[in-house]
């Protein structure tokens, strides 16, 4: 399931943030997400497209819960503020600002930040561990224990080369030597 952690996911206020969260799940960076358009969801496929990449355009492939996540926030959130303002000034992007003042407008990085740290903090985590990066590395370790290729992470998350996986790799053999060298140590403790 894509809901490891509960709390956190229900600590959201709006579907839109949610969604936000999600597709950093999906191994899309921030800036990414906030740059999609609403016309690169193509909801019939689970398809969403990166069209503006510091590094790699690509296709996401999305599961059922992340496209029901997005199709809620588009039916509801998003169809209200379209509605209010009549389409006038409703930006192209995915993610816009359902308030007033900005409403309509593209969601901002350090505003996502700010709603991040909010949703940790009322989840009960610690809002400075809590980064808009976190989604790519979760995702990007699942990939590695399911034993997924370079090649293959390469292509989902958008890296260049696979020396951005090389760190990833690194830390991930470390957390199973740890891991083994526990088990380890518990059973010849319990001999």
């Amino acid at each position: 399931t894509l809901f490891p952690y509960t709390t956190l996911f229900r600590s959201f206020r709006t579907k839109r943030d949610l969604a936000i969260y999600c597709l950093g799940l999906a191994g899309a960076r921030i800036e990414e997400i906030l740059t999609i358009k609403k016309e690169d969801y193509i909801s019939s496929k689970g398809e969403i497209y990166i069209s503006e990449s510091k590094t790699m355009c690509r296709w996401l492939y999305l599961n059922s819960e992340v496209c029901q996540i997005i199709e809620d926030y588009l039916f509801t959130e998003r169809d209200v503020v379209e509605n209010k303002m009549g389409f006038v000034g409703v930006e192209a992007y995915l993610f816009i600002n359902l308030n007033t003042g900005s409403r309509g407008k593209k969601v901002q990085q350090g505003n996502y930040r700010k709603i991040l740290k909010r949703v940790g903090k009322n989840a009960g985590f610690n809002p400075e561990e809590i980064i808009t990066h976190a989604g790519r590395h979760t995702l990007t370790q699942q990939m590695l224990k399911l034993g997924y290729s370079n090649e293959d992470i390469r292509t989902v998350l958008g890296w260049n080369s696979e020396a951005s996986i090389v760190y990833y790799r690194k830390k991930f053999d470390n957390d199973i030597a740890i891991s083994a060298s526990k088990r380890i140590n518990k059973r010849e403790r319990g001999k």
